[in-house]
């Protein structure tokens, strides 16, 4: 099949209005993401199932292109997104007890995202805003998820300050790592930028097993501490993006300033807006064992 972008909305628009069979059903819609980013997005469900499976438009026609055929990438979407019969979500997602072993959180940043954020449970955290997720399931590096919005705090009859007990146990449970980021760039490039040297970095990496969503690192103060002991110096936390946050250490040679500036050139330049944090700088403290922002 070879179509270009407007021939393959035009058919599968078609094929929506003439229905998809097997129950399976489609709406189009406009998805606002991070940061005010805007998607038109295309979701699939089936009649009396709760479950909604969303893909942006662009991302469903590079996959009806690799299988040459918009039935075919619908149904490859389909077999890799859809959870059902890993958790019961009809059953399951309204009871509290069944889905708060799976609730997690997201950073995004606060002043970017005030629209959205009047329809979630949120808490503050500096410039930011932690927000809540209840984890369908995880699969290697690809994990399914659903945003708690405030409908959802109401009927499980609890508050934003439980959502973030619950949530903080489970980040604790969680498996994040702090890497040197050279060892970072040679597991993904092949190349070593520089040597260590007396087992210290210029800067570290600290995300999620799954390297996805990991800024909420941040709040392993025990991972914090950790690396702080051991290089017997306070840290510099730069929010690289949703992703993960790059550590520095306070050695002297590392300003508050030049980091600030690096943080909003690299933000500038190089994050997509989807994935960008912040423009500010943090610092972790070891006798506090908190971060601030400065």
């Amino acid at each position: 099949m070879s179509m270009n972008y407007n021939e393959f909305i035009k058919n599968l628009k078609k094929m929506v209005d003439h229905g998809l069979g097997k129950g399976l059903k489609a709406s189009f819609s406009t998805v606002e993401k991070n940061n005010g980013k805007k998607e038109e997005s295309i979701e699939f469900y089936r009649e009396g199932e709760m479950l909604h499976l969303t893909i942006s438009l662009e991302n469903l026609y590079g996959l009806c292109m690799e299988y040459g055929d918009i039935w075919l990438g619908i149904q490859k979407f389909l077999e890799i997104a859809d959870t059902r019969g890993k958790v019961e979500v009809n059953d399951s997602f309204w009871n509290w007890e069944r889905i708060k072993g799976n609730l997690s959180v997201r950073l995004v940043n606060y002043e970017w995202n005030r629209g959205r954020l009047r329809k979630l449970p949120y808490k503050r955290f500096h410039d930011l805003a932690v927000t809540f997720q209840i984890v369908l399931h995880r699969y290697g590096y690809d994990t399914a998820s659903i945003e708690v919005h405030n409908g959802m705090m109401k009927s499980w009859k609890k508050n934003t300050e439980e959502l973030w007990t619950v949530a903080m146990n489970n980040l604790f449970k969680e498996n994040f790592q702090i890497r040197d980021i050279d060892d970072v760039i040679e597991a993904l490039a092949g190349v070593r930028l520089y040597e260590q040297g007396e087992g210290k970095a210029f800067c570290y990496v600290l995300t999620n097993e799954v390297q996805k969503y990991g800024a909420v690192g941040v709040f392993r103060t025990d991972l914090l501490m950790e690396l702080a002991e051991r290089l017997e110096q306070n840290l510099y936390i730069i929010p690289s993006s949703v992703h993960e946050i790059l550590l520095f250490s306070d050695d002297g040679r590392n300003e508050a300033e030049s980091l600030k500036q690096i943080v909003r050139q690299v933000n500038t330049d190089v994050v997509d807006r989807e994935e960008l944090l912040s423009n500010e700088l943090y610092y972790f403290s070891r006798e506090g064992r908190v971060v601030t922002m400065i």
